[in-house]
């Protein structure tokens, strides 16, 4: 009886399982093919995708998409990182947790010849943005606007460049419950080692949860083509130019010398082990071997000073 009972246990896990596989898997393909009938991207970019279609599946909770072919943007990068609905185990988790996934898009947009940092993120997610960005602490320092809204923290290298982002238009779009944070910058997002490290493309990201309703959807990605298009709009004064090149100049030195100390600590390094190496090696020799070499040595030292005084 015990025997059966666990054998019922068995079948019914596996068919739970099994039901929870595929709802969540058709599940996170019904959204994937909202967005595709909701984005509005196919006028704007020419779209690369599989068998003439332009979203592409990366497995059961990820779905990517490229673009290229438009004004102020070499390429775009989009990617739908949905909830594991599929995984039971993970839903256990978060029931238990009481946490839960969020549903993500990300667009990475590559802009052309722009030289500048900006962080438009939520308040409470700042300094963590800050520390986990090197670009953006390097350079970036908040801003304050009046204008702006108040759920949101603007961080930028040149306080000019940051006020063409409080725009009525732009200020509509940013201020939802979904944006979670805009990026855009000229610099590598980790420190780099070398001064080669600093060369990078200028690259927009925007990431926002995935929004529950169709206007939501519409608003969100209609953001990333207005932010394109105000970013390849704006037009600098001398000075704020003046500003962006002395920053980038800072950075460089930075670098140059984290470079110059490295090489240095590298050298001393080399000549240490040398050492150790030659150490190792005269421990090794006998007595008489040792003699002879002393020997060499003094000689060599003999002839040394000896091209000194020709020289004074």
């Amino acid at each position: 009886m015990e025997r059966f009972v666990l054998e019922i246990v068995a079948v019914l896990t596996i068919a739970v399982v099994l039901i929870v596989y595929h709802i969540g898997k058709t599940k996170n393909l019904q959204i994937a093919e909202k967005w595709v009938e909701l984005q509005q991207f196919g006028d704007e970019f020419t779209l690369v995708g599989e068998n003439g279609k332009t979203l592409i599946q990366d497995g059961l909770d990820r779905f990517v998409y490229f673009g290229a072919g438009r004004k102020n943007v070499i390429d775009l990068y989009g990617v739908l990182e949905l909830k594991p609905r599929f995984d039971i185990s993970r839903f256990l988790i978060n029931w238990a947790t009481g946490s839960s996934d969020k549903d993500t898009m990300v667009f990475s947009v590559r802009i052309p010849e722009k030289k500048n940092v900006l962080a438009i993120v939520r308040r409470e997610k700042a300094n963590q943005l800050t520390q986990n960005r090197w670009d953006i602490d390097q350079v970036a320092k908040p801003r304050e606007f009046a204008s702006f809204p108040k759920d949101f923290v603007i961080l930028t290298d040149v306080h000019e460049f940051a006020q063409h982002f409080t725009q009525t238009q732009v200020l509509e779009l940013i201020d939802s419950p979904y944006l979670e944070r805009i990026t855009l910058s000229d610099l590598p997002a980790e420190k780099p080692d070398t001064l080669d490290g600093l060369k990078t493309d200028t690259r927009l990201e925007i990431v926002f949860q995935y929004p529950q309703s169709d206007e939501d959807i519409v608003k969100m990605n209609k953001l990333v083509l207005v932010l394109v298009d105000l970013i390849g709009s704006i037009q600098l004064s001398a000075d704020a130019k003046s500003k962006s090149a002395k920053i980038r100049q800072t950075v460089e030195q930075y670098i140059l010398k984290l470079q110059e100390t490295a090489n240095r600590e590298r050298l001393r390094n080399e000549k240490i082990s040398q050492k150790k190496q030659e150490a190792e090696r005269l421990a090794k020799q006998s007595p008489q071997q040792l003699r002879k070499l002393e020997e060499k040595e003094r000689v060599r030292q003999m002839k040394k000073n000896a091209k000194k005084g020709k020289i004074q």
